[in-house]
């Protein structure tokens, strides 16, 4: 009985036990107490490591979402990422008989070249330039804004002047060798910018080839669908934010004074002159 008053918090059947084979139950108790702290130290150890990857899991998706943050900034303006939205595209074979943009020079092509690049200059206001830390060299409109462009238009119009490279004598009545080197140049500086912004934003659908019934080369098959952002809403933006840069005293040059009609170091061909080499629009 005095075993029994030792352990106050043991089962009476237990302590009858312990009476009749004192020995065995010890050495039960004896084990069951080397086993307790083994078992508190593996669920502790568990507990830390499921603690510790929780933190990880934690600051990995904060510095993820950051990063992702951070790289959309950079490869995203502000002003056009609530109109960017990628929508399921197929593109067709072209007949290259009857494009409207890059067949033989026509008042209906013009149009269409027009209406693709009609609002290729828009505003960009101060708070985004000083943002971009490009106040120091922006062209500011009178009202404090600045001159701008999507660069997709100014690809588009890369792919207007290479057209017209193909027709020079019309879009270029009686054009001289020095304007021929001149255009030369523009060509290959229009060539330079689409291929840049190809490998910027680069089409990464894969193109499967295909059997004709009228050549024994494999051809490629234009029709795979692939995602592409909604021109549309592109060039709505575009044209809401629109501005007529050609307007009296809407452009004023530091050096040269207004724009509009100030044809100094400029020609028909689009690159400006200078001692030291050609800048191209």
């Amino acid at each position: 009985m005095g075993f029994e008053k030792q352990l106050p918090h043991e089962r009476d059947d237990e302590a009858s036990v312990a009476l009749l084979t004192e020995e065995p139950v010890q050495d039960q108790r004896s084990s069951r107490s080397r086993t307790r702290p083994v078992v508190r130290g593996l669920l502790t150890l568990l507990a830390c490591l499921l603690y510790t990857a929780a933190i990880v899991a934690v600051c990995e998706w904060r510095n993820s979402s950051f990063s992702f943050a951070q790289r959309e900034s950079l490869v995203v303006p502000n002003l056009l990422k609530d109109s960017i939205r990628y929508v399921p595209l197929t593109y067709g074979d072209t007949d290259v008989m009857t494009h409207p943009l890059f067949g033989e020079p026509t008042d209906e092509l013009e149009k269409n070249w027009h209406e693709l690049l009609q609002y290729s200059d828009v505003r960009v206001p101060k708070e985004e330039m000083r943002r971009l830390g490009r106040e120091y060299q922006g062209v500011q409109f009178p009202d404090g804004d600045y001159y701008g462009m999507v660069t997709a238009h100014h690809d588009l119009h890369c792919l207007m002047r290479f057209h017209h490279h193909f027709y020079l004598d019309h879009y270029f009545p009686n054009i001289t060798e020095e304007e021929r080197v001149l255009e030369a140049r523009h060509s290959v500086h229009c060539l330079d910018r689409i291929k840049k912004s190809i490998m910027c934003l680069p089409d990464t659908t894969l193109t499967t080839m295909r059997w004709l019934d009228f050549t024994p080369l494999p051809s490629a098959n234009w029709s795979t669908p692939r995602s592409c952002m909604d021109w549309s809403l592109i060039d709505g933006w575009a044209k809401n934010n629109w501005v007529n840069v050609r307007a009296e005293n809407m452009m004023v040059h530091p050096t040269f004074g207004p724009v509009a009609h100030n044809t100094n170091g400029t020609n028909r061909i689009g690159v400006a002159s200078r001692p030291h080499g050609d800048h191209m629009r």
